[in-house]
This record gives C-alpha cells, sequence and structure tokens, in this order.
C-alpha cells in the first residue's frame, strides 16, 4: 500500500524519515468497527493478521450488536456486552486464538453497564485471568464485579456493602462505577452519572484484599489515560486557576484548559500544562511515555493535537481530525476520517507518526485503510510500554499536588514550580479549517511518484507554465479559489517571491495540503 504524508506543523525541529523511523519499532493495532461489531487487527505494515465479527453467544439479540469491546492485554481475550431478546444485559468473554467463549455473566434487567462506556485491556488483570466491570440501575443500586475467567467466580462489591457506605457511595442514583484500572488486587473506578454529558466524576479505589473503598485523585475526567509502567494518568481539566478564553463562544460547555497528571509517588495530582486559547479533549501517553499527545480545539474552533513534554514545552501540533489515538513506543497512531487523508471516500485511515528524537516533517505515515462506509477505531495496541532508551523526564509543576480530599500532599522529587503564569504558546495566525486551505495561510505542495506541480501565469490549463513545483515546496496562499477548466485553482506565492496558479487537486491527489505555521 502507498504510504501518503499529511502536513505537520513543526516547530523548530529537523526534518527525518518517516520510512525509517516507522521500522523502529513493530506494533498492531486491533480496529473495531462500532456499527458492526467488526474486528480488524492490523500490524505496522498495513497487513491485515486476523479480521471478524464479534460472536454473539446462544440466547442474544442479533439487532443489539456490541458497540464496544475491551480487549486483553496479550490481544486474545475480547469482553463485551450483548442483550437478550428482553434487552436484559450479559457479559461475554471470546477466546480469540480458542474461538470460544471462556466467560460470561449474567446482569439484571435494566441497567447501565460500565463496559458499554469506557472499555480498555485494564479492565483486565495483569495475567488476563480476570477482568472487571460494573453497572448501575436508577434507583442508585451499583455493582462492581471482578469474573474470574478459569473458574467462573467472582468477587463483589456494591452499594449495599459496608465498604460503600463510609465515602457515601450507598446512595448515588443515576451512577455506574466505571472501571478505569485493575492492577494489584485493586479496582480504581469513576462514578459517572449515566446518561448525561458529565465529563467525569469522584473516582476511587477498592481495595479487594481489605474490602475497603477509598478515595483517590488519579482519576477524573474520562478522557485521559495512564501509564502501566508507572501508575501515572493524564487528562484535561477546567481548573480556574488558569485563565479561560476571552471567547465566550468558543466553549459554551466547558473548556479543560489545563492539564493533570497524578504522580503515585506523592499520592497528588497537578497541572503541568495550560492555555486559555485550547481545550485538551483527549489526552494521551505516547512514545513510551516520555511525552504526551493532547487532542481538542482551539478557541478559533480549530481542531488540534499537541505534542507535549512533561516539562510542559509544546514540541509542536497538527490540524488533522483524529477520531483515536494512541501511543505506541516510538510516537503514536491514529486513525481519521478526512477526506483528504483517506484512500477511499467514507472511509477511515490508520496512520503511524514517530516521534522519538526530534518531530517528523509530516504529521504521519499512511499504513491502512478500511473499506467505504466504515468508520473504525483504535481499541488496542501491541506496543504496550517497557522501559525505553531514554528516561521520561520530571513533571512541570505549575501548582502543587492535591489529594483526593483537595489538600495539598508534599511535594517530593519533583522540580521547583515554574511561574505562576502558565507559559502561553505561540497560536496560529491564521488557520484553515481542518483539512482546509484559506488565502493568508501556508501550503505544502503534494505530488506523487516524483511528479511536479505546474505553476502558470493564470487561472487555466491555457496559460503559460511558470515553473514545475516538486513535492514539499511551501507557498503562500494569495487568491482564489477560482474554478476553471474542471479544476480548483489558487494563486500562490513562493518563497523567492514567485507568484502563479496551480490546482487544488489532480487525478484524485490532493495538491495542495494545509500548514498550521507558527
Amino acid at each position: 500500500m502507498r504510504k501518503a504524508p499529511i502536513t505537520l506543523l513543526l516547530l523548530c525541529f529537523l526534518l527525518v524519515n518517516l520510512h525509517a523511523a516507522a521500522a523502529q519499532s513493530a506494533w498492531s493495532v486491533w480496529l473495531f468497527t462500532a456499527e458492526t461489531s467488526h474486528l480488524r487487527e492490523i500490524d505496522n505494515n498495513g497487513a491485515v493478521l486476523r479480521d471478524f465479527t464479534l460472536p454473539l453467544p446462544a440466547g442474544a439479540d442479533p439487532a443489539q450488536m456490541p458497540r464496544s469491546v475491551a480487549i486483553s492485554h496479550n490481544g486474545n481475550l475480547m469482553a463485551y456486552v450483548v442483550r437478550g431478546l428482553d434487552n436484559t444485559p450479559s457479559l461475554a468473554v471470546w477466546d480469540a486464538q480458542l474461538l470460544s467463549f471462556v466467560g460470561s455473566y449474567a446482569m439484571p434487567a435494566n441497567v447501565n453497564v460500565s463496559l458499554e462506556y469506557s472499555a480498555s485491556p485494564l479492565n483486565f488483570s495483569e495475567n488476563d485471568t480476570q477482568i472487571a466491570f460494573g453497572y448501575g440501575n436508577p434507583s442508585g443500586e451499583w455493582q462492581l464485579v471482578i469474573l474470574d475467567l478459569p473458574s467462573g467466580d467472582t468477587y463483589i462489591v456494591n452499594s449495599s456493602s459496608p465498604a460503600a457506605i463510609t465515602p457515601g457511595l450507598d446512595s448515588m442514583p443515576f451512577n455506574v462505577p466505571i472501571v478505569r484500572m485493575y492492577r494489584g488486587a485493586q479496582v480504581y473506578f469513576t462514578m459517572l452519572p449515566v446518561p448525561s454529558d458529565a465529563p467525569g466524576g469522584p473516582s476511587y479505589i477498592w481495595d479487594t484484599i481489605r474490602n475497603l473503598i477509598e478515595p483517590t485523585p488519579a482519576y477524573y475526567n474520562m478522557g485521559g489515560d495512564t501509564l502501566l509502567m508507572t501508575g501515572e494518568t493524564v487528562s484535561g481539566v477546567s481548573d480556574s486557576r488558569f485563565a479561560y478564553s476571552a471567547n465566550a463562544a468558543a466553549f459554551p460547555m466547558i473548556q479543560f484548559n489545563a492539564i493533570h497528571t497524578y504522580d503515585p509517588t506523592v499520592d497528588g495530582v497537578f497541572p503541568f500544562y495550560a492555555d486559555a486559547e485550547f481545550s485538551a479533549w483527549t489526552v494521551r501517553f505516547i512514545q513510551n511515555g516520555e511525552r504526551v499527545a493532547a487532542a481538542g480545539e482551539r478557541s478559533d474552533g480549530q481542531r488540534e493535537t499537541r505534542v507535549l513534554e512533561r516539562n510542559g514545552s509544546q514540541l509542536g501540533s497538527t490540524g488533522v481530525n483524529m477520531t483515536s489515538l494512541q501511543g505506541v513506543f516510538d510516537g503514536f497512531v491514529f486513525t481519521t476520517d478526512d477526506p483528504a487523508l483517506v484512500d477511499v471516500a467514507g472511509s477511515t485511515a490508520l496512520y503511524y507518526t514517530a516521534t522519538r528524537g526530534s518531530l517528523p516533517a509530516t504529521a504521519g505515515t499512511l499504513i491502512w485503510n478500511s473499506p467505504a462506509g466504515e468508520l473504525v477505531t483504535i481499541v488496542w495496541n501491541s506496543d504496550n510500554f517497557t522501559p525505553g532508551p531514554t528516561g521520561a523526564q520530571a513533571w512541570a509543576m505549575l501548582a502543587a499536588p492535591a489529594s483526593a480530599d483537595g489538600a495539598t500532599v508534599p511535594a517530593l522529587g519533583v522540580p521547583p514550580l515554574p511561574s505562576a503564569t502558565p507559559a502561553v504558546f505561540v497560536q496560529p495566525t491564521l488557520a484553515a479549517a481542518p483539512g482546509g486551505i484559506a488565502v493568508g495561510a501556508d501550503a505544502y505542495i503534494n505530488t506523487t511518484d516524483g511528479d511536479r506541480l505546474r505553476l502558470r501565469g493564470g487561472p487555466g490549463l491555457n496559460f503559460a507554465v511558470v515553473r514545475e513545483l516538486v513535492d514539499d515546496t511551501r507557498v503562500k496562499l494569495m487568491e482564489g479559489p477560482r474554478s476553471a477548466d474542471g479544476y480548483i485553482w489558487w494563486r500562490v506565492q513562493l518563497e523567492d517571491g514567485t507568484s502563479g496558479w496551480v490546482v487544488e487537486s489532480a487525478d484524485g491527489v490532493r495538491t495542495l495540503l494545509p500548514v498550521y505555521a507558527n
């Protein structure tokens, strides 16, 4: 399959060869099509390793196919919720190697199940022999369950358990315990109002050895991530200690103007990054956990994904609309349905971005493209984090760490606090809409197979050719668009001052790609 580049904003970094970088770390991902419950495992070369639709156990309603799935760390067990003809839910666990069901758990009617809202490998124990999940009903009754797959035994705590009464979890109507991580006989969970648009809620740890439930600051919002090697977490947060956008219409509901991290060494959470003109909707550890990617939106309406260091510095960003994103050893993988970046209309493309060392000149290398009409997301990747060649930086700390009850905790082993005012990163003065271009913005010439793009004296095929432009030539858009001779034309200016007209696309290839420049 042809590997196609897409333009990335560079902030003072050198160009690197993406094809060489892509070979640094072998990986595979499971891609899920929620509309059809279809799974495909794709490797870093674009090969389809496994391809099937989630099977339904006897008695399941085929009209209610699973729309989410938790995949075990080894990539072989699939846990998902099926519903009977009477809408009663049950958990099903399918072994993709044995091709058989290896676990099940029946739940009461009319309950909301955590796996239908958040499902990941973190639902499974370290050795993939157990899975933790929860459910709740509108009357406030809820239950956390650990299912032991070899024996079928269960370990349960619920709203009527003594462990739930002390922290006040015995009377929380419409809440469902959403499992965030199951590690070392401890289940981390967030009490999420369902159904609602709430981005998160208070979080707790169920200690199964002591049978106690205690609050934890490790989690709040659902759009965050966990680094398994260390137990650190990151998430976007609305933090009133930092400025919000002056554009009140930019974020009418809520703005996540800061990114918080939880550091287990101090059992506290603190902000390491803040920007008044950005809202971080989804935050992920990337590159072996050494860096962070924050996908969100700027106050001017432009979607943007930023690559950040732990010290709060911003390395670069891209305006690519990413529908899912996960970190791998040498960078990250993402999916996009941007029409300009897929090979098939109405499909989804899988890209890989190498970030180790300097950032690449392009946001990603095209790995695989779905069939037409399929919108896929990444639900698992094989490149689980292990210690890498370079150690992680210390976190910046824009405020003292806070515990679960909001009290300040000692900041042991962390750097001094930066200035009380977070660094303000320069924003683009003019940016195109996602996948689009606009007068005044910069763009790159995009050609394939060594082709050159003709720069003409006017907007049409009858005008004389001024110059032939090679791939990756940077231009400024001066005028347009104009329609002539079956093409869309833009007047561009080269860095040496030469100007002329070029076509926006030709032969199915988009020849002008936007640049989100500093």
